[in-house]
């Protein structure tokens, strides 16, 4: 830990560059990267601050509302996710502090690799499988109100869970401690394949599920109206009565509800969406071209904007929270009503101890 110190101290001495003869392009590049570090180091704490505490708010609410939707439970799941991640942020910050020197322990190193991947495998399996259960839920609504269930998304859930945690688990296998920086250790062949991977299954597929779901849906909206006929929904709650008899039965109001309410979910679930591929794809795009056109030309450029790319990356771990409580108006003050709700309980709970100790 002494010697990356003491690396990390020779890094920062531009009076022992400028001796050394460093041209004047290399040091105004070194004062960059050293600025943008370390405001990408305070930009890190401070998302860390407001993801742990935004998500730990969703995941309380899903957890605490019973009547949470299948939508909700997505979102309690990657809000879980992102938690995760928000909490690491502090050891990338101090990374960042250092300027990419590393200082903690190799399973550290390890470890906050495998959180790191797991947030975005995670999030992207989520999100497609979410964007799945949207598509049945408006393209096919009728089919949907009979056959989607909560003990369903669980299993997807979980499933989404295992693939990506075995994903991740790489990191402990060849994310390394080497010349005090944290990198990745990769025969040369390797490293490409490695990219390629990540930004196919990790990103490229999950998106073009995600796209596909999303132009249905919008497809499917446009053709349907508003308000359908009452003759229109008396057949069609006829047929969903003779077909699902034997499991729920929808009178013309549920269904008139349900398309409601199907509207708003799937507007939640496209913003969620929207915000995640905005903050994610100029990062993938980055790593795409410099995997296939390393130039030592574009190296300097590559540098400032993937560091830049990465602090738009990592923002997306507040944005759950922000989208879920926007949809939500009412969920403020339910919030409000339950913190008030429990502190009246052991304010009750005192005064019951009190008379029990005078009696």
């Amino acid at each position: 830990m002494t010697d990356c110190r003491e690396i990390f101290a020779g890094r920062t001495n531009l009076t022992d560059m400028a001796r050394m003869n460093y041209s004047d392009s290399d040091l105004n590049f070194a004062k960059t990267v050293a600025s943008i570090n370390i405001g990408s180091g305070v930009s890190l704490l401070c998302l860390s601050i407001l993801g742990v505490i935004g998500n730990s708010v969703v995941i309380y609410c899903v957890h605490k509302f019973e009547k949470s939707s299948i939508t909700d439970i997505f979102v309690g799941n990657l809000a879980i996710a992102d938690f995760l991640f928000s909490s690491f942020l502090p050891v990338w910050a101090v990374e960042r502090f250092y300027q990419g020197i590393w200082i903690m322990s190799e399973f550290i190193c390890e470890f906050a690799t495998f959180i790191s991947l797991l947030n975005l495998y995670a999030s992207v399996a989520l999100l497609m499988v979410m964007s799945v259960d949207r598509y049945f839920a408006v393209v096919y609504p009728l089919k949907a109100i009979a056959t989607r269930t909560k003990q369903l998304a669980w299993k997807a859930i979980t499933v989404a869970w295992v693939v990506a945690s075995g994903f991740a688990a790489k990191a402990f296998f060849f994310r390394k401690v080497v010349s005090c920086m944290c990198g990745w250790q990769f025969q040369e062949h390797m490293s490409s394949l490695y990219f390629v991977f990540r930004i196919t299954v990790g990103f490229i597929l999950p998106v073009a599920v995600i796209i596909y779901c999303y132009i249905k849906i919008f497809l499917t909206v446009s053709k349907r109206h508003d308000d359908l006929g009452s003759d229109e929904l008396q057949r069609k709650a006829s047929d969903v009565r003779g077909n699902y008899s034997m499991k729920r039965r929808h009178s013309i109001r549920d269904i008139r509800f349900f398309h409601n309410a199907n509207k708003k979910l799937t507007r939640t679930a496209f913003c969620i969406i929207i915000a995640f591929l905005v903050c994610w794809t100029p990062n993938q795009i980055l790593n795409v071209v410099y995997t296939f056109n390393p130039s030592y030309a574009t190296y300097h450029v590559f540098i400032i904007t993937s560091k830049l790319s990465e602090i738009l990356a990592m923002c997306n771990s507040c944005v759950t929270p922000l989208v879920y409580i926007a949809s939500k108006p009412k969920l403020p003050l339910k919030i409000l009503n339950s913190l008030r709700g429990k502190q009246i309980n052991r304010l009750h709970n005192q005064s019951t101890v009190m008379r029990g100790n005078k009696t």
